[in-house]
Protein backbone atom coordinates (compact mmCIF):
# COMPACT_ATOMS: atom_id res chain seq x y z
CA UNK A 1 0.00 0.00 0.00
CA UNK A 2 1.29 3.46 -0.83
CA UNK A 3 0.04 6.94 -0.13
CA UNK A 4 1.52 10.36 -0.79
CA UNK A 5 1.94 12.64 2.22
CA UNK A 6 2.94 16.29 1.88
CA UNK A 7 5.77 17.42 4.13
CA UNK A 8 8.58 19.96 4.30
CA UNK A 9 11.26 17.57 3.07
CA UNK A 10 13.32 20.48 1.71
CA UNK A 11 12.82 22.87 4.60
CA UNK A 12 11.99 26.41 3.44
CA UNK A 13 12.66 25.51 -0.16
CA UNK A 14 9.12 24.31 -0.75
CA UNK A 15 6.82 21.40 -0.25
CA UNK A 16 7.60 17.95 -1.60
CA UNK A 17 5.84 14.65 -1.36
CA UNK A 18 7.35 11.83 0.64
CA UNK A 19 6.23 8.38 -0.38
CA UNK A 20 4.85 6.36 2.47
CA UNK A 21 5.25 2.66 1.67
CA UNK A 22 3.92 -0.23 3.70
CA UNK A 23 3.61 -3.94 3.18
CA UNK A 24 0.28 -4.49 4.90
CA UNK A 25 -0.69 -6.39 1.74
CA UNK A 26 0.55 -9.55 3.46
CA UNK A 27 -2.47 -9.37 5.71
CA UNK A 28 -4.88 -7.86 3.19
CA UNK A 29 -4.26 -10.48 0.51
CA UNK A 30 -5.20 -13.44 2.68
CA UNK A 31 -9.02 -13.09 2.23
CA UNK A 32 -8.58 -12.96 -1.55
CA UNK A 33 -6.56 -16.15 -1.52
CA UNK A 34 -9.34 -17.78 0.48
CA UNK A 35 -12.12 -16.67 -1.89
CA UNK A 36 -11.69 -19.41 -4.53
CA UNK A 37 -11.41 -22.00 -1.77
CA UNK A 38 -14.69 -20.88 -0.22
CA UNK A 39 -16.43 -20.75 -3.61
CA UNK A 40 -15.36 -24.27 -4.57
CA UNK A 41 -16.38 -25.70 -1.23
CA UNK A 42 -19.73 -23.86 -1.26
CA UNK A 43 -20.67 -25.29 -4.65
CA UNK A 44 -20.08 -28.79 -3.39
CA UNK A 45 -21.82 -28.08 -0.11
CA UNK A 46 -24.90 -26.62 -1.77
CA UNK A 47 -25.25 -29.61 -4.12
CA UNK A 48 -26.36 -31.90 -1.29
CA UNK A 49 -29.35 -31.70 0.97
CA UNK A 50 -29.15 -31.77 4.73
CA UNK A 51 -30.60 -34.87 6.40
CA UNK A 52 -34.22 -34.85 7.60
CA UNK A 53 -34.78 -35.95 11.18
CA UNK A 54 -38.00 -37.52 12.43
CA UNK A 55 -39.73 -35.36 14.99
CA UNK A 56 -40.84 -37.16 18.15
CA UNK A 57 -44.58 -36.92 18.87
CA UNK A 58 -45.91 -35.82 22.21
CA UNK A 59 -47.31 -39.25 23.03
CA UNK A 60 -43.92 -41.03 22.69
CA UNK A 61 -42.27 -42.31 25.85
CA UNK A 62 -38.82 -41.20 27.01
CA UNK A 63 -37.22 -44.40 25.77
CA UNK A 64 -38.84 -43.98 22.38
CA UNK A 65 -37.61 -40.40 22.17
CA UNK A 66 -34.09 -41.56 23.06
CA UNK A 67 -34.14 -44.19 20.34
CA UNK A 68 -35.45 -41.63 17.85
CA UNK A 69 -32.73 -39.12 18.65
CA UNK A 70 -30.08 -41.84 18.55
CA UNK A 71 -31.25 -42.82 15.09
CA UNK A 72 -31.15 -39.19 14.01
CA UNK A 73 -27.57 -38.84 15.22
CA UNK A 74 -26.58 -42.00 13.40
CA UNK A 75 -28.21 -40.70 10.23
CA UNK A 76 -26.38 -37.38 10.63
CA UNK A 77 -23.00 -39.08 10.94
CA UNK A 78 -23.66 -41.13 7.82
CA UNK A 79 -25.06 -38.22 5.83
CA UNK A 80 -23.48 -36.74 2.71
CA UNK A 81 -24.33 -33.32 4.11
CA UNK A 82 -22.00 -33.72 7.07
CA UNK A 83 -19.27 -35.17 4.86
CA UNK A 84 -19.50 -32.14 2.59
CA UNK A 85 -19.41 -29.82 5.58
CA UNK A 86 -16.21 -31.43 6.83
CA UNK A 87 -14.76 -31.44 3.31
CA UNK A 88 -15.54 -27.76 2.92
CA UNK A 89 -13.81 -26.83 6.18
CA UNK A 90 -10.77 -28.95 5.44
CA UNK A 91 -10.52 -27.68 1.87
CA UNK A 92 -10.66 -24.04 2.91
CA UNK A 93 -7.93 -24.59 5.47
CA UNK A 94 -5.67 -26.72 3.26
CA UNK A 95 -5.99 -24.60 0.12
CA UNK A 96 -5.60 -21.37 2.05
CA UNK A 97 -2.46 -22.57 3.81
CA UNK A 98 -1.15 -24.02 0.56
CA UNK A 99 -1.64 -20.68 -1.18
CA UNK A 100 0.23 -18.91 1.61
CA UNK A 101 3.08 -21.41 1.31
CA UNK A 102 3.54 -21.12 -2.45
CA UNK A 103 2.82 -17.40 -2.85
CA UNK A 104 4.45 -15.97 0.27
CA UNK A 105 7.27 -14.31 -1.69
CA UNK A 106 4.68 -12.46 -3.77
CA UNK A 107 2.83 -11.51 -0.59
CA UNK A 108 5.92 -10.16 1.18
CA UNK A 109 7.94 -8.42 -1.54
CA UNK A 110 6.36 -5.50 -3.39
CA UNK A 111 8.76 -4.17 -6.04
CA UNK A 112 6.09 -1.92 -7.49
CA UNK A 113 2.64 -0.68 -6.58
CA UNK A 114 -0.19 -0.38 -9.13
CA UNK A 115 -0.51 3.19 -10.31
CA UNK A 116 2.94 4.19 -9.11
CA UNK A 117 6.24 4.44 -11.04
CA UNK A 118 8.34 1.30 -11.37
CA UNK A 119 11.76 2.86 -12.01
CA UNK A 120 13.45 6.03 -10.72
CA UNK A 121 13.36 7.59 -14.22
CA UNK A 122 9.56 7.48 -14.08
CA UNK A 123 9.37 9.09 -10.64
CA UNK A 124 8.15 12.65 -10.10
CA UNK A 125 10.78 15.42 -9.97
CA UNK A 126 12.82 15.22 -6.78
CA UNK A 127 12.86 11.43 -6.82
CA UNK A 128 14.62 10.67 -10.11
CA UNK A 129 18.32 11.01 -9.32
CA UNK A 130 20.72 12.48 -6.73
CA UNK A 131 21.12 15.47 -9.05
CA UNK A 132 17.57 16.48 -8.07
CA UNK A 133 19.03 17.23 -4.63
CA UNK A 134 22.08 19.11 -5.84
CA UNK A 135 24.42 16.09 -5.65
CA UNK A 136 26.35 15.78 -8.91
CA UNK A 137 29.37 13.79 -7.80
CA UNK A 138 27.76 10.36 -7.91
CA UNK A 139 28.11 7.16 -9.89
CA UNK A 140 25.41 4.94 -11.31
CA UNK A 141 26.21 1.24 -11.06
CA UNK A 142 24.65 -1.91 -12.44
CA UNK A 143 26.08 -4.70 -10.32
CA UNK A 144 26.03 -8.35 -11.33
CA UNK A 145 25.29 -10.84 -8.56
CA UNK A 146 26.65 -14.37 -8.30
CA UNK A 147 23.31 -15.82 -9.44
CA UNK A 148 22.85 -13.59 -12.50
CA UNK A 149 20.67 -10.75 -11.18
CA UNK A 150 21.49 -7.09 -11.90
CA UNK A 151 21.38 -4.52 -9.13
CA UNK A 152 20.93 -0.81 -9.82
CA UNK A 153 22.74 1.51 -7.40
CA UNK A 154 23.76 5.13 -6.91
CA UNK A 155 27.02 5.89 -5.10
CA UNK A 156 27.14 9.44 -3.68
CA UNK A 157 30.71 10.54 -3.00
CA UNK A 158 32.33 13.48 -1.22
CA UNK A 159 35.56 14.94 -2.65
CA UNK A 160 37.48 13.43 0.30
CA UNK A 161 35.51 10.19 0.13
CA UNK A 162 38.43 7.96 1.18
CA UNK A 163 38.63 9.60 4.60
CA UNK A 164 34.89 9.20 5.27
CA UNK A 165 32.68 6.23 6.11
CA UNK A 166 30.32 4.94 3.43
CA UNK A 167 26.72 4.13 4.39
CA UNK A 168 24.95 1.41 2.41
CA UNK A 169 21.23 2.24 2.38
CA UNK A 170 19.03 -0.91 2.41
CA UNK A 171 15.54 0.51 2.01
CA UNK A 172 12.24 -0.89 3.21
CA UNK A 173 9.67 -2.82 1.25
CA UNK A 174 7.77 -1.52 -1.78
CA UNK A 175 8.85 1.02 -4.37
CA UNK A 176 12.19 2.05 -5.82
CA UNK A 177 15.20 3.78 -4.27
CA UNK A 178 14.32 7.13 -5.85
CA UNK A 179 11.62 7.60 -3.22
CA UNK A 180 14.36 7.35 -0.57
CA UNK A 181 16.40 10.22 -2.02
CA UNK A 182 15.17 12.88 0.47
CA UNK A 183 16.41 10.77 3.36
CA UNK A 184 19.56 9.51 1.64
CA UNK A 185 20.61 12.97 0.49
CA UNK A 186 20.12 14.33 4.02
CA UNK A 187 22.39 11.60 5.40
CA UNK A 188 24.97 12.54 2.77
CA UNK A 189 24.87 16.24 3.62
CA UNK A 190 24.12 16.42 7.33
CA UNK A 191 26.13 13.40 8.51
CA UNK A 192 28.89 13.94 5.94
CA UNK A 193 29.16 10.35 4.79
CA UNK A 194 29.27 8.74 1.37
CA UNK A 195 25.98 6.99 0.63
CA UNK A 196 25.19 4.03 -1.62
CA UNK A 197 21.50 3.60 -2.42
CA UNK A 198 20.46 0.39 -4.14
CA UNK A 199 17.35 -1.41 -5.34
CA UNK A 200 16.90 -5.09 -4.59
CA UNK A 201 16.37 -7.45 -7.52
CA UNK A 202 12.99 -6.84 -9.11
CA UNK A 203 12.74 -3.37 -7.57
CA UNK A 204 13.22 -0.22 -9.67
CA UNK A 205 15.62 -0.88 -12.54
CA UNK A 206 17.18 -3.96 -10.91
CA UNK A 207 16.57 -7.28 -12.63
CA UNK A 208 15.59 -10.55 -11.00
CA UNK A 209 12.95 -12.08 -8.76
CA UNK A 210 13.05 -11.13 -5.07
CA UNK A 211 13.50 -13.81 -2.42
CA UNK A 212 15.27 -14.13 0.92
CA UNK A 213 18.29 -15.81 -0.65
CA UNK A 214 18.22 -13.39 -3.59
CA UNK A 215 18.24 -10.22 -1.46
CA UNK A 216 21.16 -11.60 0.52
CA UNK A 217 23.05 -12.18 -2.75
CA UNK A 218 22.27 -8.58 -3.76
CA UNK A 219 23.75 -7.26 -0.52
CA UNK A 220 26.87 -9.38 -0.90
CA UNK A 221 27.43 -8.10 -4.43
CA UNK A 222 27.08 -4.49 -3.27
CA UNK A 223 29.62 -5.05 -0.49
CA UNK A 224 32.05 -6.69 -2.93
CA UNK A 225 31.75 -3.67 -5.23
CA UNK A 226 32.52 -1.23 -2.42
CA UNK A 227 35.44 -3.31 -1.20
CA UNK A 228 37.09 -2.96 -4.61
CA UNK A 229 36.18 0.69 -5.23
CA UNK A 230 39.18 3.08 -5.32
CA UNK A 231 37.28 5.99 -3.76
CA UNK A 232 35.80 4.02 -0.85
CA UNK A 233 37.62 3.13 2.37
CA UNK A 234 36.91 -0.59 2.58
CA UNK A 235 37.30 -0.64 6.37
CA UNK A 236 34.70 2.12 6.91
CA UNK A 237 31.49 0.62 5.55
CA UNK A 238 28.37 1.14 7.68
CA UNK A 239 25.09 -0.60 6.87
CA UNK A 240 21.78 1.20 7.32
CA UNK A 241 18.63 -0.89 7.13
CA UNK A 242 15.05 0.23 7.48
CA UNK A 243 12.25 -2.29 8.07
CA UNK A 244 12.95 -5.13 5.60
CA UNK A 245 16.32 -3.49 4.94
CA UNK A 246 17.29 -4.04 8.58
CA UNK A 247 16.86 -7.78 8.11
CA UNK A 248 19.00 -7.63 4.95
CA UNK A 249 21.72 -5.67 6.76
CA UNK A 250 21.91 -8.15 9.63
CA UNK A 251 21.89 -11.14 7.27
CA UNK A 252 24.77 -9.92 5.11
CA UNK A 253 26.78 -8.88 8.18
CA UNK A 254 26.47 -12.42 9.50
CA UNK A 255 28.05 -13.87 6.34
CA UNK A 256 30.53 -11.00 5.68
CA UNK A 257 31.38 -9.69 9.16
CA UNK A 258 34.84 -8.40 8.19
CA UNK A 259 33.33 -6.12 5.54
CA UNK A 260 30.99 -4.27 7.92
CA UNK A 261 32.16 -1.72 10.48
CA UNK A 262 28.81 -0.84 12.13
CA UNK A 263 25.03 -1.12 11.71
CA UNK A 264 22.16 1.36 11.97
CA UNK A 265 18.73 -0.29 12.14
CA UNK A 266 15.44 1.60 11.90
CA UNK A 267 11.95 0.22 12.59
CA UNK A 268 12.90 -3.33 11.70
CA UNK A 269 11.38 -6.58 12.97
CA UNK A 270 12.50 -9.61 14.93
CA UNK A 271 11.62 -12.09 12.18
CA UNK A 272 8.92 -12.90 9.64
CA UNK A 273 7.35 -15.50 11.99
CA UNK A 274 7.13 -12.78 14.66
CA UNK A 275 5.45 -10.44 12.15
CA UNK A 276 2.94 -13.17 11.24
CA UNK A 277 1.84 -13.09 14.88
CA UNK A 278 1.19 -9.36 14.48
CA UNK A 279 -0.35 -9.18 10.99
CA UNK A 280 -2.04 -12.59 10.66
CA UNK A 281 -2.77 -13.92 14.16
CA UNK A 282 -5.20 -16.55 12.85
CA UNK A 283 -2.38 -18.19 10.88
CA UNK A 284 0.27 -18.27 13.59
CA UNK A 285 -0.76 -21.79 14.72
CA UNK A 286 0.32 -23.10 11.31
CA UNK A 287 3.34 -20.86 10.67
CA UNK A 288 5.81 -23.61 11.50
CA UNK A 289 4.45 -25.65 8.60
CA UNK A 290 3.93 -23.02 5.92
CA UNK A 291 6.64 -20.34 6.35
CA UNK A 292 9.58 -20.59 3.97
CA UNK A 293 10.74 -17.02 4.65
CA UNK A 294 12.57 -16.45 7.91
CA UNK A 295 14.63 -13.25 8.07
CA UNK A 296 15.58 -14.25 11.62
CA UNK A 297 17.11 -11.00 12.82
CA UNK A 298 16.40 -12.07 16.39
CA UNK A 299 18.98 -14.86 16.05
CA UNK A 300 21.53 -12.99 13.95
CA UNK A 301 21.76 -9.86 16.07
CA UNK A 302 23.04 -11.88 19.02
CA UNK A 303 26.02 -13.15 17.00
CA UNK A 304 27.40 -9.83 15.75
CA UNK A 305 30.06 -7.74 17.47
CA UNK A 306 29.69 -4.53 15.41
CA UNK A 307 28.46 -1.32 17.10
CA UNK A 308 24.74 -0.91 16.52
CA UNK A 309 22.36 2.05 16.60
CA UNK A 310 18.66 1.18 16.90
CA UNK A 311 16.33 3.98 15.74
CA UNK A 312 12.69 3.41 16.68
CA UNK A 313 9.50 5.33 16.01
CA UNK A 314 7.27 4.80 19.02
CA UNK A 315 4.18 5.39 16.88
CA UNK A 316 5.12 2.65 14.41
CA UNK A 317 1.82 1.26 13.17
CA UNK A 318 3.30 -1.75 11.37
CA UNK A 319 6.26 -3.14 13.33
CA UNK A 320 5.70 -3.01 17.11
CA UNK A 321 8.37 -0.83 18.77
CA UNK A 322 8.88 -3.73 21.19
CA UNK A 323 10.67 -5.53 18.33
CA UNK A 324 13.35 -2.84 18.25
CA UNK A 325 13.80 -2.93 22.02
CA UNK A 326 14.14 -6.69 22.00
CA UNK A 327 16.66 -6.60 19.15
CA UNK A 328 18.81 -4.23 21.21
CA UNK A 329 18.53 -6.49 24.25
CA UNK A 330 19.55 -9.50 22.17
CA UNK A 331 22.67 -7.75 20.79
CA UNK A 332 24.78 -9.14 23.64
CA UNK A 333 27.92 -9.63 21.50
CA UNK A 334 28.03 -6.05 20.24
CA UNK A 335 30.83 -3.87 21.58
CA UNK A 336 28.37 -0.98 21.85
CA UNK A 337 24.63 -0.54 21.31
CA UNK A 338 22.45 2.56 21.44
CA UNK A 339 18.68 2.98 21.26
CA UNK A 340 17.24 6.24 19.91
CA UNK A 341 13.47 6.78 19.92
CA UNK A 342 11.18 9.31 18.24
CA UNK A 343 7.98 9.74 20.22
CA UNK A 344 5.70 10.55 17.27
CA UNK A 345 7.65 8.64 14.63
CA UNK A 346 5.64 6.18 12.53
CA UNK A 347 6.94 3.31 10.44
CA UNK A 348 7.92 5.44 7.45
CA UNK A 349 8.54 8.93 8.79
CA UNK A 350 10.70 8.43 11.88
CA UNK A 351 13.63 10.04 10.06
CA UNK A 352 11.46 13.05 9.18
CA UNK A 353 9.73 13.43 12.56
CA UNK A 354 13.07 13.13 14.35
CA UNK A 355 14.33 16.29 12.65
CA UNK A 356 17.71 17.70 13.62
CA UNK A 357 18.00 15.41 16.66
CA UNK A 358 17.72 12.37 14.39
CA UNK A 359 20.67 13.40 12.24
CA UNK A 360 22.71 14.56 15.24
CA UNK A 361 22.26 11.12 16.82
CA UNK A 362 23.19 9.42 13.56
CA UNK A 363 26.28 11.64 13.11
CA UNK A 364 27.41 11.23 16.72
CA UNK A 365 27.08 7.46 16.49
CA UNK A 366 29.25 7.30 13.38
CA UNK A 367 31.75 9.69 14.99
CA UNK A 368 32.04 7.41 18.01
CA UNK A 369 32.48 4.38 15.73
CA UNK A 370 35.35 6.17 13.98
CA UNK A 371 36.99 6.77 17.37
CA UNK A 372 36.65 3.08 18.23
CA UNK A 373 38.16 2.23 14.84
CA UNK A 374 41.20 4.44 15.51
CA UNK A 375 41.59 2.81 18.92
CA UNK A 376 41.59 -0.61 17.28
CA UNK A 377 38.47 -1.71 19.16
CA UNK A 378 36.25 -2.29 16.10
CA UNK A 379 36.75 -3.21 12.46
CA UNK A 380 39.73 -4.79 10.76
CA UNK A 381 43.26 -3.75 11.55
CA UNK A 382 44.39 -1.74 8.52
CA UNK A 383 47.63 -0.20 9.75
CA UNK A 384 49.85 -3.27 9.75
CA UNK A 385 52.39 -3.01 6.95
CA UNK A 386 51.18 0.49 6.05
CA UNK A 387 48.40 -0.85 3.84
CA UNK A 388 45.35 1.36 3.84
CA UNK A 389 42.20 1.21 1.80
CA UNK A 390 43.90 2.66 -1.29
CA UNK A 391 46.79 0.20 -1.08
CA UNK A 392 44.40 -2.71 -0.82
CA UNK A 393 42.43 -1.47 -3.83
CA UNK A 394 45.71 -1.33 -5.74
CA UNK A 395 46.43 -4.96 -4.91
CA UNK A 396 43.12 -5.99 -6.43
CA UNK A 397 44.02 -4.65 -9.84
CA UNK A 398 44.44 -1.31 -11.56
CA UNK A 399 41.36 0.79 -11.99
CA UNK A 400 40.61 1.90 -15.50
CA UNK A 401 38.76 5.06 -16.46
CA UNK A 402 36.35 5.32 -19.31
CA UNK A 403 34.97 8.52 -20.79
CA UNK A 404 31.19 8.53 -20.84
CA UNK A 405 28.51 11.10 -21.40
CA UNK A 406 28.37 13.45 -18.45
CA UNK A 407 31.83 12.78 -17.06
CA UNK A 408 34.36 10.11 -16.20
CA UNK A 409 33.60 7.32 -13.73
CA UNK A 410 35.82 4.44 -12.61
CA UNK A 411 35.18 1.03 -14.13
CA UNK A 412 36.46 -1.80 -11.96
CA UNK A 413 37.81 -4.75 -13.99
CA UNK A 414 35.63 -7.85 -14.04
CA UNK A 415 38.29 -9.91 -12.25
CA UNK A 416 38.12 -7.50 -9.32
CA UNK A 417 34.42 -6.90 -9.07
CA UNK A 418 31.15 -7.87 -10.64
CA UNK A 419 30.15 -4.26 -11.18
CA UNK A 420 29.90 -2.10 -14.22
CA UNK A 421 29.11 1.58 -13.82
CA UNK A 422 28.11 4.55 -15.86
CA UNK A 423 27.25 8.13 -15.12
CA UNK A 424 23.85 9.64 -15.41
CA UNK A 425 23.56 11.30 -18.82
CA UNK A 426 21.58 14.11 -17.26
CA UNK A 427 24.02 14.68 -14.44
CA UNK A 428 25.23 18.04 -15.75
CA UNK A 429 21.98 19.36 -17.13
Amino acid sequence: MMQMVASDGRGKGGRVCHVVLEYRAVAYAFPYLMLPCVTLAFLSFSSSKPPTFPRPHHHHTSSQIGKTMGGALSQLLRSTWLANLMWMSGSILALGLGALYYFQDQLLYHPSIPGMPQTPRENPPGYRSPADHGIHDYEEHFIKTDDGATIHAWLLLHPDSLSLPTVVYFHGNAGNMGFRLPHGSNLFKQCRVNVLLMDYRGYGSSKGIPSEHGLLSDARAVLATLQAHPRVASDRIVLYGKSLGGAVALAVTEVKPDDVLALVLENTFLSIPAMVDVLMPLVKVFKGFILRIGWHSDRRVALLSQPMLFMSGLNDELVPPAHMRELKERATSSVWTQLYTVADGTHNDTWHKGGIAYYRTYRDFIGRVMELLEEGKVGRRRKEGGKGACAEAGLRGKVEERKVVGGSVPIVPSNSSSSSSRSDAKKNE
